[in-house]
């Protein structure tokens, strides 16, 4: 009867969203681990002054992940309208349109952040001769943001074509890799070099993967 046909709509509805939203789910978790669980096995090899340093431009730069994130909520929005279920082709044009068009913003917005933090750091330790030394930290996490500012519109375009497995499954490569190097790398370079550039190559690693992965969907329809 009727009410059968609405049981297996909505049936199929929930199953449909709780695909959709357990990758993005795990995914989170797994993110978390290579951006911040990496910092447990960090603290055991990197002096304690050296990991802070780390730590506090990691903070800094940090603001720069609100307006991205911010950003792919708004992408997101859109880029579901425009695809709509089943148009990739104008998915692809829309993907490539919103590059082009924020790619200087990004940079522009990245430096931006990068004067005013900066000047703010050297500021507040113009006295420590310390950390004053290490404000070469923000650079590897400006790099850092700015990839991952990129790396945001490919997975949009992934969570509006329904294909979050994908976003699942980049985190997954990550965290693996990020692990992998950190137990080997960190024993024998046990500065805040190597753990700074253990966050900028798992944005990479990820970037790298999300995108072949959209490429790869959008090929595929």
């Amino acid at each position: 009867g009727l009410g059968d046909v609405y049981k297996r709509q909505f049936s199929n509805l929930i199953k449909k969203h709780n695909s959709y939203a357990m990758w993005l789910v795990f995914g989170i978790i797994l993110f978390w681990v290579y951006t911040q669980g990496v910092y447990f096995l960090a603290e055991k090899h990197i002096a304690i002054d050296d990991f802070n340093a780390v730590r506090i431009a990691q903070n800094l730069v940090g603001v720069l992940s609100i307006i991205f994130v911010t950003f792919e909520n708004i992408m997101l929005t859109k880029t579901v309208a425009i695809f709509n279920g089943k148009d990739f082709k104008k998915l692809d044009s829309f993907v490539k349109t919103v590059l082009k068009k924020n790619l200087v913003a990004f940079i522009f917005i990245v430096l931006i952040i990068a004067l005013v933090t900066s000047f703010i750091y050297k500021i507040y330790y113009q006295n420590d001769a310390f950390y004053s030394g290490k404000i070469i930290y923000l650079l590897y996490f400006f790099i850092y943001q700015f990839i991952f500012g990129l790396s945001r519109i490919f997975v949009v375009a992934l969570k509006a074509m329904n294909q979050t497995k994908y976003v699942f499954y980049n985190h997954f490569i990550t965290c693996i890799v990020t692990i992998i190097i950190s137990l080997y790398l960190l024993p024998k370079v046990n500065n805040g070099h190597t753990l700074a550039l253990l966050m900028l190559t798992s944005i990479i690693v990820f970037s790298v993967g999300i995108f072949l992965s959209y490429k790869k969907v959008s090929f595929k329809k």
